[in-house]
């Protein structure tokens, strides 16, 4: 359901807290998206201010806590960021005040697919990354017909944000193009591997941690 206020104009987490409460409350929401999330903490926030954003955010977590729900904000990447910390436009506050944060981008190797990948998470091991096609979809409700995009294919990716923030590689001269391709598919296999490797160590040593305390309690 899509929430906002009489006049059309988007939801101000602040201003319209109790009024999220009780629409939250009352229709079972479970999830709340904000989208984007610099259109509701207030035109009078400085979103480069690091406490100002703090402040602006204070509400999301209340109702995420006081409900039981998930909240989810959506915010466009710095193009010139380097890293996941500088794709963010704006106070780092948005990445500091999030238990989660995500990253989603095109396939570095087939452009046709988007990857979403962790960034920032510091409650679990790092999950893999998922990667999905975008399919238009129609359909008619209310006598009206739509044609909207959805997410459709989803699989597992072993790529991480860094990968996906370096993009493609720089193609090569029309002469080296074949050998280019074996080896940069060869790269690519040995990155997955690599990165499954890492993954499963990192899992092992937190079964390992998980193991030590539940012992050291008995």
């Amino acid at each position: 359901m899509l929430v906002e206020r009489g006049d059309g104009s988007m939801i101000d987490l602040a201003a319209d807290r109790e009024r999220l409460h009780t629409t939250i409350a009352e229709q079972g929401v479970g999830v709340v998206y904000l989208d984007a999330l610099l259109d509701n903490i207030g035109t009078g926030t400085n979103s480069w201010q690091s406490k100002a954003v703090r402040d602006a955010l204070a509400p999301a977590r209340q109702i995420a806590q006081e409900q039981d729900v998930a909240v989810l904000g959506a915010m466009h990447p710095n193009q010139s960021g380097t890293n996941f910390r500088q794709l963010l436009s704006g106070s780092h506050a948005f990445n500091g005040v999030s238990r989660s944060s995500l990253f989603l981008a095109t396939h570095p190797e087939h452009p046709e697919r988007r990857v979403l990948a962790r960034g920032k998470g510091n409650l679990v091991a790092r999950p893999e990354a998922v990667e999905f096609d975008i399919k238009s979809f129609e359909f008619r409700a209310n006598e009206h017909d739509f044609n909207v995009s959805r997410a459709v294919r989803f699989s597992a990716e072993m790529l991480t944000v860094e990968e996906l923030i370096a993009g493609p590689a720089t193609p090569a001269p029309a002469g080296e193009a074949r050998t280019s391709a074996r080896e940069s598919h060869r790269r690519a296999a040995r990155r997955r591997r690599l990165a499954r490797v890492q993954h499963d160590h990192r899992r092992l040593r937190a079964g390992r941690r998980l193991h030590a305390c539940c012992s050291a309690s008995r």
